[in-house]
């Protein structure tokens, strides 16, 4: 049955040939070239049919390609504020191998910016994966430099580590503390040229305005802030000389750096539920479909015999034994082959009571943990405060899921 079609590039393949076989796509796979526009993923899948349906769609940006804008976001879904009606069915996965570059701030504290911007979701509720390789690089652009004059700011720069499997993360925040005070109607001081832009995908980082002399009795400028690199804050301009008053305050906060991933909290609960799906269906494809679609029999009967104990389940006939747990029963007469007598069929079905209501404990206590695990989870993104804290705690969950498994044998 066709499910989807395929492209590369811009040609849609509706189905491949392989011999005199024709086979249909399970999804939708659409590889990027090097672009200096911001893109709407609608746009880039371009079919409304594809779009709307269930299909898995992922979007390549492949190794050795760069994409870039020369606006605020290189990389969405759809526009915000789009209706639910309009969004995407099934999964849509945007998959990071090359580069993305947000843009340079403007001079004058110009923010940079953004890489993806995540906040829409698709018609299910279901968010955006995004999926970075090795190799891979996101860099939201460089904050402008500060323009001489105005309130004093402290810039902090701070790195981290997310712990992921194959990346490592740097992070960038800005602390800023500042004293407003009355500036006495001196003769004006000197007033420096712009400050510096960031460094984006429209270019390098530019250097600010030198220090400007003042009028008379008047302190000089200080030098305006230089434009801050990828995914850095621009520099603070240097504080004024002294007039016959105090000295010129330095420029206004600097710009700040671009967020790589706009809406993170949503994709990071999307990977923690997905990781959470793996980690189940790893333990559910362990056992044949059929086994699988009969444990809610088999933990029917055998928490009823457990109930009874085992003294009446090893005293049972084996009328008795197969009124009361058939299916049980059923199963026995497949692993060991017809008992003996009476007694060693009852304890063989008393042995597969213990085994299965064991192994229906664990489930329901993974089931349990796991439930409670996502609901913490989310509450700990709701609140965090940035990007930094939210792949901490996306990473924090899955290591905390791997040591229960771990310590409970699941």
């Amino acid at each position: 049955m066709a499910l989807a079609s395929l492209k590369r590039g811009t040609s849609q393949i509706a189905f491949v040939f392989q011999g005199t076989v024709q086979v249909w796509a399970h999804e939708v796979v659409i590889v990027l070239g090097a672009a200096s526009a911001a893109a709407y993923l609608i746009d880039i899948v371009n079919n409304p049919t594809i779009w709307a349906s269930s299909t898995p769609k992922r979007i390549v940006v492949p190794a050795g390609v760069e994409r870039g804008s020369g606006t605020s976001w290189v990389f969405a879904p759809m526009p915000a504020g789009s209706s639910i009606a309009s969004s995407w069915g099934g999964s849509l996965t945007l998959e990071i191998r090359g580069t993305l570059s947000g843009i340079g701030g403007t001079a004058n504290s110009g923010v940079g910016g953004s890489v993806i911007v995540g906040t829409v979701t698709g018609k299910d509720g279901q968010k955006l994966i995004v999926n970075v390789f090795a190799g891979a690089i996101l860099r939201a652009g460089g904050g402008g430099g500060v323009w001489v004059g105005g309130i004093y700011y402290y810039a902090v720069s701070q790195t981290g580590q997310n712990g992921g499997d194959d990346n490592t993360w740097y992070w960038y925040s800005i602390a800023r503390q500042y004293t407003v005070t009355d500036v006495p109607n001196y003769t004006a001081g000197g007033v420096a040229a712009n400050a510096g832009k960031g460094q984006g995908f429209d270019g390098p980082a530019t250097v600010g305005g030198a220090a400007v002399g003042g009028g008379t009795n008047a302190g000089a400028s200080g030098k305006s802030g230089d434009g801050g690199g990828y995914g850095s804050p621009g520099t603070t301009g240097a504080n004024g000389t002294n007039g016959n008053a105090s000295a010129g305050l330095a420029g206004a906060a600097p710009g700040l750096a671009g967020f790589y991933l706009t809406g993170a909290a949503n994709v990071a609960l999307e990977r923690i539920v997905s990781h959470m799906n793996g980690v189940g269906a790893s333990i559910v494809n362990a056992y044949p479909m059929a086994e699988v679609q009969s444990w809610t029999i088999q933990k029917g009967e055998a928490e009823a015999l457990h109930l009874l104990g085992e003294p009446a389940v090893l005293a049972m006939t084996a009328a008795e034994v197969s009124a009361a747990a058939p299916f049980l029963v059923a199963v026995c007469l497949a692993h060991y082959g017809p008992p003996t007598d009476d007694a060693t069929g009852a304890s063989q079905l008393w042995g597969k009571v213990v085994e299965v209501k064991t192994n229906a404990d664990l489930w329901a206590g993974l089931s349990a943990f796991v439930n409670g695990l996502r609901a913490r989870a989310k509450d700990q993104i709701a609140n965090a405060v940035d990007e930094a804290e939210v792949f901490e705690i996306e990473s924090g969950t899955q290591t905390e899921l791997s040591a229960f498994r771990d310590l409970y044998g699941v």
